[in-house]
């Protein structure tokens, strides 16, 4: 991390300064944005996310508009939500917000968690020109060896690959009628193989596609400690880590039906038709484990 910046210009250009290959930090996953949290600690940082002042006519969030310094793909986002402490919902000033002055087109970010009532995410929208105090962004930057990378170039044999980066499988056979089964013969492939977690209605609509007419476990789950009140915003957790951005509830879920302890997901066939459910409840059909993983980069 290099010294204090005011501007996101300027962190650019002090990357810039090691070589035409260093940028401002781009983050392409949850696992990265980890990382990156492991380095800048307690300081805000500048990104290389940026959107042009000429496509200020889109809507919020602005999808499709946020770019890279480093001319890497926009592939994933992390942005900040708080959430009330005693009632789970989001207040009006989720990111991406464009707050100030309507001219927010530059991503900083913070340091992980730290609001009252609590936070999922840490980027946000700012004006070019932060002011020189605490909270001006440090400069992290990102550099790729021999200037190119790629990910692997196919799933494993027998899996099926998604929106170029991400590979599932429908596992043959039914398992034991609990969440933690599904998980572990999702993790029996290796390490960042989890149960599915889905983060869009086009991932939604593939996952039903391969799933047919079996019911499957996600690695969708609410910890039983937090308490919270229906619908639990900002208390569902994806088993592999990455963050909760998009559900698909059944017309009568979320209801924590039995015991006042459905803590896990399942899936029934179809695209709206997610369930909380016991850890040990399955439902008339048998259930099976749908597993997903990235697809990690390799240097070229």
């Amino acid at each position: 991390m290099q010294p204090q910046a005011t501007s996101f210009n300027q962190a650019e250009a002090t990357c810039q300064a090691f070589g035409s290959s260093t940028h401002s930090v781009s983050i392409q996953s949850e696992g990265e944005n980890q990382f990156v949290n492991s380095l800048q600690g307690t300081q805000n940082i500048w990104t290389g996310g940026f959107r042009s002042p000429q496509e200020e006519f889109g809507k919020q969030p602005w999808t499709g508009h946020w770019r890279w310094t480093d001319e890497s793909k926009w592939i994933y986002d992390s942005w900040k939500s708080r959430r009330e402490a005693y009632t789970n919902s989001l207040d009006i000033r989720r990111e991406p917000n464009n707050y100030y002055y309507t001219s927010e087109y530059w991503v900083w970010k913070a340091p992980s968690g730290g609001c009252a009532g609590g936070c999922t995410g840490s980027w946000n929208d700012g004006l070019e020109q932060k002011p020189g105090d605490a909270v001006a962004p440090y400069p992290l930057c990102k550099y790729i060896p021999n200037q190119s990378i790629e990910r692997q170039s196919q799933c494993k044999i027998g899996w099926t690959l998604f929106q170029e980066y991400f590979c599932y499988q429908l596992q043959p056979d039914a398992i034991q009628p609990t969440f933690d089964a599904a998980e572990a013969a999702c993790n029996a492939y290796g390490r960042g193989t989890h149960s599915v977690s889905i983060h869009s209605h086009e991932e939604n609509e593939f996952v039903t596609s391969l799933q047919g007419e079996d019911n499957i476990w996600t690695g969708g789950f609410r910890q039983p400690m937090n308490g919270g009140i229906k619908p639990w915003v900002g208390l569902w957790e994806w088993s592999d880590g990455t963050q909760w951005k998009y559900d698909a509830w059944n017309s009568e879920e979320l209801n924590n039906h039995y015991y006042g302890a459905e803590y896990w997901v399942w899936k029934g066939p179809g695209n709206s038709s997610w369930a909380d459910s016991l850890n040990g409840f399955y439902p008339p059909h048998p259930i099976k484990a749908l597993c997903r993983y990235e697809m990690i980069f390799s240097h070229i």
